[in-house]
């Protein structure tokens, strides 16, 4: 029996990285958990890991920013499961890594917008009646991006920023019906920091690194997602409104 026995989670963005781990950490804590990621084949095979270890999934294709189908994945999750307990935010595209701000679109900030905030907003407006019921749980996702900045990424900072004010303010709208809202600002090793990877400079690894006092990147498995089952479980029941830095303390450094 595992601490999220018996609750129904939705994680968006359960493709890959921290979605993934974040959908098999709660699988084997018990929940019932629809993977959903815009990429059905990698979530096909996210679930598929779940599966082999008997949990109880479903693998569903969804466009966050697309209300239809963001309806259609909350629709299907109560007819398997009959509820929503909780909800993780994890979907994010950003297309224009490493690139200096007179160099952005408009349309590299839209597809930021797109899946952080209205994929946030979307899931949140979806789940509510159901997280209103149970007084549920919502984790979604800032980045040192938004609260220390990062070159070469205005408009993935602008989106979290966005995210991060939304949240606060559903915090104190929420509060009142038991339902809790908190943020994780990771820092791990995921396939997005390997396409981060390909267009920063020679030796930007080894300096990220040297500016982490732990000296090391997060594991999404053993450090990110794990946060996210203590968010989503009993013991953070009066916790909310908070911003948790899964980062090996960088955060400090103001670097």
């Amino acid at each position: 029996m595992g601490i999220l026995s018996g609750k129904v989670a939705i994680v968006t963005g359960a493709g890959s990285g921290i979605g993934s781990a974040i959908a098999l950490a709660y699988s084997q804590e018990g929940a019932r958990v629809a993977l959903v990621d815009i990429n059905g084949d990698a979530c096909e095979a996210a679930a598929n890991i779940i599966r082999q270890e008997n949990g109880h999934n479903l693998a569903l294709t969804c466009d966050v920013s697309k209300r239809s189908e963001v309806n259609a994945v909350v629709a299907e999750t109560v007819d398997s499961f009959g509820t929503i307990d909780i909800l993780v935010n994890s979907a994010f595209s950003n297309p224009s890594f490493n690139r200096n701000f007179e160099d952005q679109t408009e349309n590299d900030l839209m597809a930021n917008l797109a899946s952080s905030l209205l994929g946030t907003w979307n899931f949140m407006q979806a789940c509510f009646p159901y997280l209103h019921k149970c007084g549920g749980k919502v984790i979604n996702f800032s980045s040192a991006a938004f609260t220390e900045g990062q070159s070469g990424s205005a408009p993935y900072a602008a989106a979290k920023g966005a995210v991060v004010g939304l949240s606060n303010c559903l915090c104190l709208e929420w509060g009142k019906f038991g339902i809790n809202i908190n943020l994780i600002s990771p820092i791990a090793w995921t396939a997005q920091y390997d396409v981060f990877l390909r267009s920063a400079p020679p030796g930007a690894h080894e300096a990220f690194i040297a500016q982490n006092p732990m000296g090391r990147l997060g594991d999404p498995d053993k450090d990110v997602a794990r946060v996210a089952v203590f968010l989503a479980g009993p013991d953070s029941n009066y916790i909310t409104g908070r911003t948790i830095s899964v980062d090996g303390g960088r955060g400090l450094l103001r670097v």
